[in-house]
C-alpha cells in the first residue's frame, strides 16, 4: 500500500503544470494587478509579485500542489520593480514608495520559510542618499545580486535621484552591501548629467572569468541614443582605473541617423564574453512614431575592457509598423539551451489590439538568423520572465486583460512546436554594427547607513486553476 500511495504522489507531481513543456495557470485575488513579477524559488516552486490598483503588493508563492501561499504588503503606496530571490529562500525587492509625501527609493526583504510557517516580517530601506551633496534616491528600478571574490554579498540597484530643490532628477546606483542584510551599510553614486538615463543592469563575465558589472541607459544630449557603464564587480566606484566613469555611447551608425525611442530597454548577459539589449529604435531618419523597429544588439565585454570603439558584435531589426503604446519588459538568457528570450508589448493602431509578445532566439543562430519564434496570448498581459528548472526552461507572469483581478503565469520549453500560446515569426534584418563615442563623467558617491523600517503580515492560502498543459 505505501508503494502505491508513493507512485501515485509521484505521478501528480509529474503531472503538475510546470511539469511539462508548456502551460498556463491562473489564480483569482482580491485586488485587481497593475504589473507583476516572477521568480523561481527552487523548482518547481515560483514566488510572484503583483503590484495593485489599490497600492498594495501582493506576494505568491506557488509549488507542485497547485496551491499558494500569499501575504499583501501595503507600505506607504510602494510600487515594486524588481525582484530577486537569494539561496532559494530570501526575496529581495526593489522600488519606489511615498515617505513623508515624497517619492523615495526603496529596497526590502522577507524569507519564504516564514511564508511557509505562516507569518512574515518583512524589512524595508526607504532613505537612501547618494553624492556627496546627499540627493534623495528616487526610485530603484532594476537589480542584479551576486557576491564578490571576498564573499560580500551585493545588491546593486539603478533608478534615479533628486536634488535638494526638487528640481533635477540624475541617474543613480545604490549598493546594498555586506554579510548579511541591513547589517552593515551601502554606496550610492550619481551622474552629475540630466540628460543621461540607467535602465537596466546585469552581471556579466569576461572571457576570462571575471566578473563585471554593466548598465545600459540612454543618453539625451544629441537626441535619444543608447549608452553603456561597466564597473569593477568587487568595487564599482574604484579609483583604479575608474572604468566605471567612462560613457561608451552608440552614436555613430553608417547607414543612417535613426535614434531611440523612449520605450524601454532591456540588458542580459549572454555566453562568457557578451551581453545583449533589446530595445525600439526609429524605422527611418524621420520622426514617425507609428513605425518602430525592436533592435537586438549583442557585445563583447572584452571590447569593452580594451577600450575600443568597435564593442557590437551583432545588429538586428524587426519592424514593427503601424504601433503604439510600445514597451520593451524583460530580456533573460539561458546558459543551458543557449537561447535568449525577450518580452515586448504593442498596440497595432489599424485594429486596435494590444498583445504580449514574447521572442525566442536561439544564440548560435544570430548572426545569420533569418526568422525567430514569437509566442503572445491575446487574453493576458505579460510583464515578466525568469529562468526556470536549471534554465533549461522559462516562466512568464502577468494578467487577465479582461479581468486584472486574475493573475496569470506560464511556462513554455525553448523551441517548443505546441506551446500554449499563439505562435508567429518574426523576420529580422542584419544592419552594421554600430561604433561608439566616449566621454567621460564621473560617478559623485557617499557611503551611508540604514535606518530600515519593518511590516508584520498574515500569511493566507489560495488555490490556482490550469488553463492549458501541453
Amino acid at each position: 500500500m505505501k508503494k502505491l500511495v508513493l507512485f501515485i504522489l509521484c505521478a501528480l507531481t509529474s503531472m503538475s503544470a510546470f511539469a511539462q513543456n508548456s502551460a498556463e495557470i491562473i489564480e483569482y485575488n482580491s485586488q485587481n494587478a497593475t504589473s507583476t513579477i516572477i521568480r523561481e524559488v527552487s523548482y518547481p516552486s515560483t514566488i510572484t509579485c503583483q503590484n495593485t490598483e489599490e497600492n498594495s503588493v501582493l506576494f505568491v508563492y506557488a509549488d507542485a500542489s497547485l496551491t499558494t501561499r500569499e501575504f499583501l504588503l501595503t507600505y506607504n503606496n510602494l510600487v515594486v520593480h524588481d525582484m530577486s530571490v537569494l539561496r532559494k529562500d530570501t526575496v529581495v525587492f526593489c522600488g519606489d514608495a511615498f515617505v513623508n509625501g515624497a517619492l523615495r527609493g526603496v529596497v526590502g526583504y522577507f524569507k519564504i520559510s516564514d511564508m511557509l510557517a505562516g507569518s512574515v516580517t518583512v524589512k524595508i530601506q526607504n532613505n537612501f542618499i547618494t553624492g556627496s551633496d546627499c540627493y534623495t534616491v528616487r526610485t530603484l528600478k532594476r537589480m542584479t545580486s551576486y557576491s564578490s571574490t571576498n564573499g560580500i554579498r551585493h545588491i546593486m540597484c539603478v533608478g534615479s535621484c533628486i536634488d535638494e530643490n526638487d528640481s533635477a532628477i540624475y541617474p543613480c546606483i545604490v549598493n546594498v552591501n555586506g554579510f548579511d542584510f541591513f547589517s552593515s551599510g551601502y554606496e550610492s553614486g550619481y551622474i552629475n548629467n540630466t540628460q543621461e538615463t540607467f535602465e537596466d543592469i546585469a552581471l556579466v563575465e569576461s572571457p576570462m572569468g571575471k566578473s563585471y558589472i554593466v548598465t545600459a541607459g540612454f543618453d539625451l544630449a544629441y537626441g535619444r541614443y543608447m549608452c553603456f557603464r561597466i564597473y569593477n564587480s568587487d568595487n564599482i566606484f574604484s579609483a583604479v582605473n575608474n572604468i566605471q566613469d567612462t560613457l561608451r555611447l552608440l552614436r555613430v551608425d553608417p547607414s543612417s541617423v535613426r535614434k531611440w525611442l523612449d520605450e524601454g530597454l532591456s540588458l542580459s548577459r549572454t555566453a562568457r564574453g557578451g551581453f545583449a539589449t533589446t530595445s525600439f529604435r526609429h524605422n527611418n531618419s524621420n520622426t514617425n512614431y507609428r513605425d518602430a523597429n525592436i533592435h537586438i544588439g549583442t557585445y563583447l565585454v572584452d571590447d569593452v575592457l580594451r577600450g575600443r570603439y568597435s564593442i557590437m558584435d551583432n545588429s538586428m531589426e524587426i519592424p514593427l509598423l503601424q504601433t503604439g503604446d510600445r514597451h520593451m519588459k524583460d530580456l533573460l538568457y539561458s546558459s543551458k539551451a543557449k537561447y535568449l528570450v525577450f518580452l515586448h508589448e504593442s498596440t497595432s493602431l489599424s485594429t486596435g489590439i494590444t498583445g504580449s509578445y514574447y521572442c525566442e532566439m536561439k544564440e548560435g543562430s544570430l548572426p545569420v538568423a533569418t526568422s525567430f519564434n514569437v509566442l503572445n496570448n491575446p487574453d493576458i498581459e505579460m510583464h515578466s520572465l525568469s529562468l526556470y528548472n536549471t534554465m533549461l526552461k522559462y516562466i512568464w507572469s502577468g494578467f487577465e486583460r479582461a479581468t486584472p483581478h486574475k493573475s496569470a503565469q506560464g511556462m513554455d520549453t525553448y523551441g517548443f512546436t505546441l506551446p500554449c500560446a499563439n505562435k508567429t515569426i518574426y523576420n529580422p534584418t542584419h544592419y552594421d554594427v554600430l561604433s561608439i563615442t566616449k566621454r567621460y563623467s564621473a560617478f559623485n558617491f557617499i557611503y551611508g547607513i540604514y535606518v530600515y523600517s519593518t511590516k508584520e503580515n498574515g500569511v493566507e492560502e489560495n488555490a490556482i486553476q490550469i488553463n492549458c498543459i501541453k
